[in-house]
């Protein structure tokens, strides 16, 4: 049945903008996307861990692998971050010479020689593709088939678009949302909204927020306040 033939164009856009600002997601479970990406190994793995999709891989072990492999840019190459057990130290890249950066990527560059010119030796030598790939390097590019409906979509949107996401990692899901919302273009941006545009409060942090009215964090007195649940820290993370 066609719907749209019982409410205007707007009404139907009006719903689907409330559906999504109240987390009626049931009906965004009903539209999705298939789609191929060429991805870099570290990367969809990041893909994989979403079990909401359906994925297909190439395999290594009937295909031989393309030489192409991800490697960074020098400029992108940064130390490692001195405040979080993962990530990239961003903030204080500025402070990393040229010099240094180079001499880094010259050592990805090499290593990545080596091990495909190993990959390819040992094809040509007849050993099973599916032995041979265990010396690629990391960075090999592979190609994942993926089926989402909107509703996880987003959801893998949101979290590989957060700050603390891989970099390479958020411009996938970046060009991901692009797609959805060519496709979708009331649905996805009507989600997205609410989900990777948006943050969740608890209670405690509206009424903090309530408290500073205007106000700084410092004139409020919310430094020294903590009941065990969330410390001063916890409301400093959630304000920056």
């Amino acid at each position: 049945r066609d719907w749209s033939s019982d409410v205007c164009s707007s009404d139907l856009e009006d719903l689907v903008r409330y559906m999504a600002r109240h987390r009626h997601h049931g009906p965004f479970e009903h539209v999705g996307l298939t789609f191929e990406v060429k991805i870099p190994m570290p990367q969809a793995v990041h893909f994989l861990r979403h079990r909401t999709g359906k994925f297909n891989q190439i395999s290594a072990r009937y295909t031989e692998l393309p030489s192409e492999v991800y490697l960074p840019s020098r400029r992108e190459i940064v130390s490692t971050s001195k405040t979080r057990k993962q990530g990239r130290d961003e903030e204080n890249s500025r402070g990393v010479s040229e010099e240094w950066q180079a001499e880094q990527l010259a050592i990805m560059q090499e290593a990545t020689t080596v091990a495909m010119s190993a990959y390819r030796k040992l094809l040509d030598n007849g050993v099973a593709p599916e032995l041979a790939r265990l010396v690629v390097p990391q960075g090999i590019y592979t190609v994942l088939v993926c089926t989402f409906d909107l509703r996880n979509l987003m959801h893998l949107i949101s979290l590989r678009t957060a700050k603390d996401a891989q970099a390479e990692t958020r411009a996938y899901a970046d060009m991901l949302r692009m797609l959805a919302e060519q496709l979708f273009p009331v649905a996805a941006p009507a989600l997205a909204k609410y989900t990777v545009d948006s943050i969740r409060l608890t209670r405690k942090q509206f009424v903090y927020l309530r408290k500073m009215g205007g106000k700084s964090l410092s004139e409020t007195g919310l430094y020294s306040f903590s009941d065990g649940e969330e410390s001063p820290a916890e409301l400093m993370e959630f304000l920056a």
